[in-house]
Formats: C-alpha cells, structure tokens, sequence
C-alpha cells in the first residue's frame, strides 16, 4: 500500500477545513529518550504556520514541548489520515480557560496521505509463526526506571499500521500492564529483515481460549522522522502482505484511546532473560545502533529540513 504525497497548497486546503471545524489531530515529540503523544485541537491557519492548543487534561504530556522541537502530526478527515513531521515556531497561553495553551508549528512542505481503512489489522497467517522480541523501556509517568535486561519473547496475534497485538505466556501476566514503554523487533516474513518499533501497552488481557495473554501494542513515534515513516510504510505493506497469504482482516483498535490515563501501581517488574535463541549482545548492538541512527536523522532534519 502506498501513501500519496500532498503539495504545501493542496494541504493547506484540507488545514483549513481542519481549523474550521476544530478536528482534534495527534501530535507526537521525543522527550528524554521517549515518545509523547498529545491530542490538539487544530485551532487556526495562517500562510505560514498552524496553531493548534493543548486541553487541559493533556497539558502534563506537552509540558516539555519547546521552540524548535521537531514533532510529528497525525490529522484524521474524512476517509484519510495525513502524516507529516514540522518544528514548534512559537509557543502562546491558551484564550480558552480550559484550554492550558497554544503551540505555534511551520506548515510543512510535504505531507503523507493514507486511507484510514489501513488502519484495519489482519491476522498472522496460519502458515506462519511470527516471534516477537520485546524488551521493557519505563513508564509513561516515569516515575519507576526500569532495567535494560529484561527480555520477553512473544507470538504476534495481528497487526495494523497503528499497532499489533502479540501473545505472552499465561504466567507472565503479572508482568504487564497499561502504560508500559517497551521496544520490540520481530520478522514479518521470513525473508525479510526484523522491524524494530517503539510501542506503549495500551491493553491487558486473557486470550480467548484462556491458554495464553494478549497484549495489545499501540506504535509510537512514527510520524515524527523519515525513518519512522519509512516503517509505517512497511507496516502497511505487512498488512497487505498477511491478507494476500490468508490473515483474517478485522476492523478496530489494539489500545485504549490514547488521552486515556493509564494506571501504574507495580514498582517492579521481572521476566526471564533473553530466549537463547537470540544472541543478547547482536540484539543489544543491533539496538543501539539504530537509536544512534534515529538521533542523527533527528538532529539533521531539525537542522537542514523544513519537514
């Protein structure tokens, strides 16, 4: 499935009608090795720049936004979804008392356009055995670090370009649960190269056969770089490609609704280290150098890229 590019004019069109009807898109930042994720009402469009305003109840998750912060923009009209990635020009208070204040983005260059029915998540083939590698990252409130170590290993259940759900034995249960950051890798066929992604635990719960734990994954981060768009467009293409083998496709959500708070009360967490089918320090090495790489395409588009 590919993605069509929009022109800047052609975009501003769709920006306006947004501002218009104050939709509600999702903006996206990284903070302190983390991705936040903010729901914004697009409030008004000028020729070169979008204003949009943080409510209330989200304001804790904009907190650490700044002038020139790169964030990535997720705007949902219609039948489409458009995705693109800019910088934060200015920060404002908010006119509105429920409001908690207005940030200020560049109108981009070049913006992502998707039909939102790639949201739809098909199943991982019967003929194949999709093994998740997932490793835990801390919490959304940050308030409990949690050590690199910690490996798990699950089966993927489905997948979407929003997120998948994955199964964990039935004893690991207590391990999980909402609002846990975790980092994740797996190969979608067996051909192909493994697919690293950020994620955060948006559900908990039983399988249906009761035999196992299905945790339900919601993507982060990928509409903020070019490399995180570049694997949102696999993401789709995995979809595509399980449906062409036989995946069952099913419409809805993996996770909660993502303004929703998530409740943290463990302040621990254990699991069983690493499968010994993997080899700990290729993954670790492998890890590392690819959120080197992120940090560089950050810093270059930051600097050198309008979007």
């Amino acid at each position: 499935m590919s993605n069509t590019q929009m022109t800047k004019s052609e975009f501003q069109d769709i920006l306006k009608k947004a501002a218009d009807e104050q939709i509600t898109a999702v903006m996206s930042h990284l903070c302190k090795g983390k991705w936040h994720m903010t729901k914004v009402a697009i409030t008004a469009l000028t020729p070169n720049t979008l204003h949009v305003e943080v409510s209330e109840s989200e304001n804790h998750r904009s907190g650490n936004i700044r002038i020139d912060q790169p964030v990535g923009m997720s705007v949902e009209a219609g039948s489409s979804k458009y995705i693109f990635e800019t910088t934060v020009t200015g920060l404002e208070p908010s006119v509105n008392d429920a409001g908690e204040g207005k940030i200020i983005l560049n109108i981009p260059d070049r913006v992502e356009k998707m039909q939102r029915r790639a949201d739809a998540r098909a199943s991982v083939p019967d003929s194949l055995n999709v093994k998740v590698l997932f490793w835990h990252r801390g919490y959304a409130d940050e308030t409990i670090a949690m050590p690199m170590e910690n490996y798990w290993q699950g089966s993927l259940i489905d997948i979407s370009a929003v997120g998948l759900r994955m199964a964990v034995d039935l004893d690991q249960e207590p391990n999980f649960r909402t609002g846990q950051f975790i980092d994740l890798q797996f190969t979608p066929m067996p051909y192909e190269k493994p697919l690293h992604l950020e994620g955060q635990v948006r559900h908990v719960a039983k399988t249906d056969d009761g035999q196992s734990v299905s945790l339900g994954i919601q993507v982060i981060g990928l509409e903020a770089t070019r490399m995180g768009r570049q694997k949102l467009q696999r993401m789709h293409n995995i979809v595509a490609d399980y449906q062409k083998a036989g995946g069952v496709q099913t419409q809805g959500s993996f996770h909660s609704d993502h303004s929703e708070e998530a409740s943290y009360e463990d302040t621990s967490i254990s699991g069983p280290r690493l499968d010994k089918q993997y080899d700990e320090a290729e993954v670790a090495e492998e890890f590392i150098a690819e959120q080197d790489q992120v940090a560089v395409c950050v810093q270059d588009e930051t600097l050198t890229e309008n979007i």
